[in-house]
């Protein structure tokens, strides 16, 4: 709905839905969006720079863990756009941009709220929902509470949306400190996940040195 009327939208228009037929998460990955749970996208326009637009993904992820975590529950980010609990994924973020009629960004956010989808994530992460992991709250009332959240972290879009939230993002990052292999095409590296670098990128020890990444698909070995 936002990419059809970006003409007449204004900069942090924002779009709830019930249900979608047909959600879809990074690369063109299925996302089940059953009634129950959170699927809401943000407008930027004109968009941040587009550099930063990737790191956007970050940012949210690391808030919502905060939300959690008032909560005494741990989530944790999964690089580079998802939030896990104990290893199975409650909420994916998704951006979009493009150049017209002025340069925009949209951001997709699907939180597992009141309901566990019965579809299991392509990658092997089973999900999770807000609920079951010990925190109630209504999809609209958690969505305002992610957008202020926003607006207090990123007050300025011309600044890196990630400045002084590295080292809590490096810190919540799923499988830090284990081996894991990044896969990008039919490349793949092998190494133990350490953190993000300035740059939002994924950074390995490998046997060679350090590697950083900024696309790629993450498992744990």
């Amino acid at each position: 709905m936002l990419r059809e009327n970006l003409d007449s939208l204004g900069d942090r228009s924002v779009v709830l839905a019930e249900f979608q037929f047909a959600g879809r998460g990074r690369l063109g990955r299925a996302w089940a969006s059953p009634p129950g749970n959170l699927y809401a996208s943000i407008l930027w326009k004109p968009a941040p720079p587009l550099d930063a637009c990737a790191r956007i993904s970050l940012l949210v992820a690391d808030l919502i863990c905060d939300m959690l975590g008032s909560s005494g529950i741990k989530g944790e980010v999964k690089w580079p756009n998802d939030v896990v609990i104990g290893g199975r994924k409650l909420a994916g973020i998704l951006p979009e941009s493009g150049p017209h009629p002025v340069p925009w960004l949209i951001l997709g956010v699907g939180v597992n709220i009141a309901v566990t989808p019965r579809l299991s994530d392509l990658r092997g992460l089973e999900p999770v929902s807000w609920t079951e992991a010990g925190r109630s709250g209504e999809p609209f009332d958690i969505m305002l509470d992610l957008l202020e959240r926003i607006d207090m972290a990123w007050p300025d879009t011309s600044r890196d949306p990630i400045e002084g939230r590295r080292d809590s993002i490096s810190a919540r990052l799923w499988c830090r400190g284990q081996l894991v292999r990044m896969t990008r095409g039919s490349e793949t590296t092998a190494g133990t996940l350490t953190g993000i670098d300035s740059e939002g990128r994924l950074v390995l020890a490998t046997s060679n040195g350090t590697a950083s990444f900024e696309s790629g698909e993450l498992r744990p070995i």
